[in-house]
């Protein structure tokens, strides 16, 4: 190579680096110092991927030998798997505070034990050097997600703007977890807390180790490593296909601002890189659970460790997100059957892994995901899992449909139109390879089959059909959203498959396809219309309201017991509750369904609350709950009932605080 040429690439990657730096610098300053992300950099270090993989190399000296790109993920989540576990035992035995010092323990052991197995792995300089060879690649993949997550959403709320329910709800559920305990919902007085993310578990056990605030928690930490965990685990899989490194920080680009481009999926990138419903905390859970089950198809055997992750990676993401988890276990069980079909047997080692990933989910389902469903609940037709597998064939929400509605026998007419509008068009591709995959089962001429893309063709099958025929209303969506990586994955191959069988005209229209979505993508940049945040924000808090939740925080026991008639009739239901980190005897019942509470028990509770604001007995319902504060939201008038009765300790132009204490023996 000539000085002349050496220069050249010099200059490249000088070039190439200057966007990505300039894009970190700014965010290192504008989160990471300003907001205290440090706390969740150190955190996800030390407590979570510092362990998962030592304890990993522990277990297996060749888990990166075998899982390449995917070990940091597997390892990131495995550690995750190690404290969740920590954190449920610390809570049943009343010593949940341990929680700071347990995991470094737990580093400490392992190392002792297995010192000379991870001190030999260390010395393998080159398996380091080829795990991170591809990092700055995955490094601007995730920059590049958060920099355009910005741009498209301006995402930086604060706590007077841009207040979204789900936010404040998910700020509730870590409060919740942080607490520990008996773990009973705080929004709603004996309402048994089951139904919530690991996700949140994930952030209420790094405020048990530094003092981060929940807001930024929910609104401001997942980006920094929600991005960074969707693009390592996506370059990963499209790597495995291609070695255009391009392409490899394309489209897990793509897949997160154009996860689709339908109008009945416009929010799925918010739900991608955010707390919100802990969808990005999921989708690379599921990717690395397909890796670990491919490599033990391709190899035609598992070990014991691989069995192991496996558990440990499927409690997380039932944890995290069961409907992923449903898919999953659906797509392994069409993928054994076609396993079985190509390799004329039937491995016993598959219906091993099978096993072991529905037993993980069943453990996280029947405890918290599955709670106390019944007939008088206040909502819900269908109790447990059923609630999944009660099929309906909806009209896609689609320009073609939006005006007429013909009739229901009709509507798979639509199908395929609705998905060749889904996933920025890479949804078309799949829908050739399909077929493809499945003539090559019969056709033996094709010495050697590519599982994963087998495996990842199955998966997009399974979350597009979990979307369009499971009547689940809008938490439908979820299935769609797993499919994303799958689908473009599946893309890619088609587009090898095409170009290697020379089927120039149908690669020439697949290609003009793509280009027509392209055209709508890029519309949508320039106009920056095509997805718009949440349609159930609950809109700007007023001053009064906060100068009044601050009060709270800082001058109340955090055990006290609030009432208050504001938060559900204006609207901002779960705000109190999420913002003073307090118990409320009933802020709002819109989660009640997934907690037990029957119709009869929420309604005897919504007239004692009322009765505390208007009804002579006031006093003695107070006593009776054990209410410790009355939050009084109106503006125009002042409550006699709760002037006479109580003492007055806060108040501005829009809320009043009144104390029962001198009520209380």
């Amino acid at each position: 190579m000539n000085p002349s040429e050496t220069n050249s690439k010099k200059l490249s990657a000088i070039i190439f680096a200057v966007i990505p730096l300039s894009v970190i610098l700014w965010i290192t300053i504008r989160l990471t110092i300003q907001d205290q992300a440090i706390y969740l950099i150190l955190f996800s270090l030390f407590y979570v991927l510092i362990p998962g993989f030592i304890s990993l190399k522990a277990l297996d000296k060749d888990i990166i030998e075998r899982f390449g790109k995917f070990t940091s993920v597997i390892a990131f989540f495995f550690g995750f798997f190690l404290l969740v576990v920590q954190y449920y035992l610390l809570n049943a035995i009343g010593c949940l505070s341990f929680i700071r010092f347990t995991p470094i323990l737990l580093i400490l052991l392992i190392i002792v034990i297995f010192r000379k197995r991870i001190a030999f792995s260390i010395k393998k300089f080159d398996v380091v050097e080829k795990l991170s060879e591809e990092t700055p690649f995955f490094i601007l993949t995730a920059i590049l997600m958060v920099a355009t997550y910005h741009y498209f959403f301006h995402m930086l709320p604060t706590k007077t703007s841009d207040i979204f329910i789900d936010f404040l709800y998910h700020m509730g559920n870590i409060n919740i977890l942080t607490r520990g305990g008996s773990l009973e919902d705080t929004r709603v007085l004996g309402m048994t807390f089951k139904y919530h993310y690991f996700a949140d578990l994930y952030y209420a056990i790094l405020r048990r180790v530094f003092p981060a605030d929940i807001w930024r928690c929910v609104a401001r930490y997942p980006i920094l490593y929600i991005a960074p965990l969707i693009s390592r685990s996506t370059y990963a899989l499209i790597s495995s296909k291609t070695k255009n490194k391009v392409l490899c920080v394309f489209i897990p680009t793509l897949m997160a601002l154009f996860s689709s481009i339908s109008p009945t999926s416009t929010l799925m990138v918010c739900n991608l890189l955010t707390s919100v419903n802990g969808v990005g905390f999921a989708l690379p859970i599921a990717i690395v659970i397909v890796e670990v089950l491919v490599k033990s198809a391709e190899k035609k055997s598992m070990k014991l460790t691989d069995l192991v992750i496996l558990f440990a990676l499927t409690l997380v993401l039932t944890g995290s997100k069961g409907p992923f988890t449903l898919a999953v276990i659906g797509a392994f069980v069409i993928f054994i059957i076609y396993m079985t079909i190509d390799q004329r047997k039937l491995s016993l080692m598959q219906i091993a892994a099978f096993i072991t990933i529905v037993v993980s989910f069943a453990i996280i389902w029947f405890t918290l995901l599955n709670v106390a469903v019944n007939d008088s609940n206040i909502q819900g037709e269908s109790t447990g899992i059923l609630k999944y597998i009660k099929l309906e064939i909806p009209m896609p929400n689609t320009d073609l449909t939006r005006d007429h509605a013909p009739d229901s026998k009709h509507a798979m007419l639509f199908f395929p139109i609705n998905i060749l509008y889904s996933f920025g068009g890479a949804a078309f591709p799949l829908m050739l390879l399909v077929p493809n995959l499945i003539l090559a089962l019969f056709c033996h001429r094709e010495k050697k089959k590519d599982y994963r893309l087998v495996f990842c063709a199955i998966c997009g099958c399974m979350g597009i059909g979990g979307d369009y025929f499971l009547n689940l209303g809008r938490n439908r969506t979820y299935f769609l959203m797993f499919a994303i990586p799958f689908v473009y994955f599946s893309a890619i191959g088609c587009f090898e498959m095409l170009y290697q069988n020379r089927k120039k005209v149908v690669l020439v229209l697949t290609t003009l396809f793509l280009m027509l979505n392209g055209y709508y993508m890029t519309q949508a940049i320039i106009e920056n219309s095509l997805y718009q945040f949440y349609p159930w924000k609950i809109g700007s808090i007023s001053e009064n309201e906060l100068e009044a939740i601050n009060w709270i925080k800082e001058n109340t026991d955090e055990d006290a017991l609030f009432a208050i008639n504001g938060s559900y009739i204006n609207g901002k239901a779960y705000y109190y509750s999420a913002f003073t980190e307090r118990r409320y005897y009933l802020e709002s019942y819109s989660y009640s369904m997934n907690s037990g509470k029957t119709h009869d028990d929420l309604e005897d509770q919504i007239k004692k609350n009322d009765a505390l604001y208007n009804d002579s007995s006031s006093r003695e319902i107070a006593d009776e709950l054990n209410i410790d504060y009355i939050v009084y939201y109106d503006a125009e008038k002042v409550s006699a009932i709760l002037e006479n009765n109580y003492t007055l300790c806060y108040s501005n132009d829009e809320i009043r605080i009144y104390s029962t204490e001198h009520n209380k023996d």
